[in-house]
């Protein structure tokens, strides 16, 4: 077994838990899209299933994915759907795409389908998918002319809401609200950051994400400081050690010298896996309670790390890369990138999950 983990899913539900502790009147769209954030869309779904008003997923092949799994409460395709021949699939299976564009009312208005509903996404400054806002009245008119098609809600999404700084959050909830304050229709805007703290966003349909996985949305707020507790712990195994003398190198490029004699232990887990290249020599892994310095640079297979403060380290020890006691925020921060994409870069191919 070359990289594996486990999932825990009483921390799974501790993390939903504080999401419904912050939105009490909320419905829970939980966001489960990218594989679950790398969790495993079937069994995160399963998990959180009867505790949930729904889920929210990326694409109409997640979507069918979770459908086919049993997966009953509905879901939301944030992403929409951008063929015609998608829309059978979506009626067939009672799905709900999200509507952000006059091309796919278009696709809809030329299909023949029974029933479907949807949520219309409006744009109040992200700039990326959504009708204006200015146009509020406009897409709604147009779904409510169609007899086949009931709308679920409307929603928009934030573009700074990880920003505690910035007042660009509040202005996009005001101008929501603005438009929306007479619709009687659902809502939906509070993603995980305007959950934990942008009060106005928790009604209607609140969408928590990272979150649920145990890591913040705020640079600035370690995930332990919101009550938040890793969901998985990722670990590898020492494959084979070396002793070094000063001046030896380490890795492609020789890149890491040692200024001492140096214990050093090669581990099974690279970039292919999805541990950072970027996080090379700055990264920190744990071995024994201790961390431990990732050394030279990673590998597509393998990295290096200094031995030199746990020499009881034998072939076969497991060292976690992140998890309990070493947050995942660590190795983003190592690698100049966030969790999220830490989560949704792990290699299913290579990396083995089991549930606690």
């Amino acid at each position: 077994m070359h990289v594996y983990g486990s999932v825990s899913p009483a921390a799974l539900l501790h993390n939903l838990s504080i999401a419904r502790q912050h939105a009490p009147t909320a419905q829970v769209m939980a966001v489960v899209k990218k594989d679950g954030y790398g969790h495993g869309l079937i069994r995160v779904a399963k998990i959180l299933e009867s505790k949930v008003d729904g889920f929210a997923v990326a694409s109409v092949n997640e979507a069918v994915n979770l459908r086919e799994s049993s997966v009953d409460k509905p879901i939301t395709i944030l992403s929409g759907f951008s063929s015609p021949d998608q829309i059978d699939l979506l009626a067939h299976h009672s799905l709900d795409p999200v509507i952000y564009c006059n091309e796919q009312f278009e696709m809809l208005e030329s299909a023949k389908f029974d029933q479907l509903s949807i949520w219309i996404k409006f744009d109040t400054g992200m700039n990326r998918l959504g009708f204006s806002i200015e146009d509020f009245v406009k897409p709604i008119e147009r779904a409510m002319s169609n007899s086949s098609i009931r709308i679920k809600g409307l929603m928009t999404h934030f573009a700074c809401a990880d920003d505690l700084n910035s007042q660009f959050t509040s202005q996009q909830i005001n101008r929501f609200h603005r438009y929306s304050i007479n619709s009687q229709h659902y809502v939906s805007l509070a993603n995980s950051a305007g959950i934990l703290r942008w009060p106005e966003s928790r009604v209607g349909w609140i969408r928590p994400g990272i979150m649920l996985y145990g890591a913040s949305p705020f640079p600035e707020i370690p995930a332990h400081q919101l009550d938040l507790k890793p969901v998985m712990n990722l670990y590898s195994r020492i494959i084979s050690k070396k002793k070094l003398s000063a001046g030896a190198s380490v890795g492609y490029g020789a890149t890491w010298r040692c200024t001492d004699e140096t214990h050093i232990g090669i581990v099974a887990a690279g970039y292919g896996d999805g541990f950072f290249r970027s996080a090379s020599s700055k990264a920190k892994v744990l071995i024994n309670n201790r961390k431990v310095n990732v050394i030279g640079r990673v590998s597509m297979d393998s990295l290096a790390i200094d031995l030199n403060q746990v020499q009881n380290a034998k072939v076969g020890t497991p060292v976690k890369l992140f998890g309990d006691g070493l947050p995942v925020e660590d190795l983003a921060d190592a690698a100049g990138t966030i969790p999220y994409e830490i989560f949704t870069s792990l290699n299913p191919r290579t990396v083995t999950l089991t549930e606690d």
